[in-house]
């Protein structure tokens, strides 16, 4: 079910199985079961595709047009109608592959499938050539979310794609540990105060805390030094009477900090980041 706010009242949309809710402020979109719908201002709700699948939709709009894919389709959406990509009609091309991540950057379409990056050929955003359009990782791909001059990708380990042609771009390596699926977030990077950071930028979140990727690839890692402190232990508990999740800090000078994890119905796994005496969990929860 859909809720405007948790804890406010009756649901606005009720029913199960919803999930990859999106919106641009004008439409907003959602899967219920296997098929892709739209909230309507009303609150009721229209079915876009029926049998899109049960997977995670992914959504990416650009010029007024939205692109989606979710592993077993991919198409796109303009006045309210779904449309699949046409065949081209060239020799090696082919209608951008279905994945589990896209994105859009210097006039070309991505899409991340397993371990692969898959780029549209340019300003072609719904074909690409089968024979060279792509790049690979040693692991599936969990972030794929770019910026005014690259696009930060990270599998087993956390890269920054340069710049320019995709063909011929770098991948050079930032950090050695991954980012942690469907956590990034856009926002203004002066938005982000005392970082000296500019245009856009991109927040993720890793085993190793929270990430700010920048342009020229300059990354900031907010809680890497708060939560590696030598000696420091960490563990949780369960508080049955309010069903609530504690995650109990004991640093080494024997002072306990205590933190309410939320949401808390899910078995919970890395990804925490703190805030007051309270914890937000951005990955996750072990299916």
């Amino acid at each position: 079910m859909i809720h405007r706010r948790n804890g406010y009242g009756a649901p606005s949309y009720p029913g199960s199985a919803i999930h990859s809710l999106w919106s641009n402020g004008e439409i907003c979109l959602f899967v219920q079961g296997a098929n892709l719908k739209r909230l309507n201002p009303d609150f009721t709700a229209t079915t876009i595709l029926p049998g899109a699948g049960p997977g995670r939709m992914v959504y990416v709009e650009v010029a007024g047009t939205v692109f989606l894919t979710n592993g077993t389709i991919i198409g796109y959406l303009r006045d309210y109608t779904f449309q699949f990509f046409p065949e081209p009609k060239q020799p090696y091309k082919t209608p951008m592959v279905r994945g589990h991540m896209m994105e859009y950057f210097n006039g070309r379409l991505y899409v991340a499938r397993d371990n692969e990056i898959w780029f549209s050929d340019p300003m072609a955003l719904m074909r690409t050539d089968m024979r060279r359009n792509f790049k690979q990782l040693p692991s599936r791909i969990t972030l794929m979310s770019a910026v005014d001059d690259g696009i930060y990708v990270s599998g087993l380990e956390r890269n920054f794609m340069g710049g320019g042609d995709s063909g011929e771009a770098v991948l050079i390596d930032k950090a050695d540990y991954p980012a942690i699926p469907y956590t990034a977030q856009k926002i203004d990077a002066p938005r982000i105060g005392g970082h000296g950071l500019f245009g856009s930028a991109v927040l993720w979140a890793s085993g190793m805390g929270i990430c700010l990727g920048g342009g020229r690839g300059a990354i900031q890692e907010f809680n890497r030094r708060a939560l590696s402190d030598p000696g420091a232990a960490l563990f949780r508990s369960f508080n049955p009477p309010q069903g609530e999740w504690i995650l109990s800090i004991c640093l080494p000078d024997c002072r306990l900090k205590k933190f309410l994890l939320c949401p808390l119905d899910r078995h919970i796994s890395k990804g925490v980041s703190f805030s007051g005496n309270r914890a937000s969990i951005f990955e996750s929860f072990v299916q």
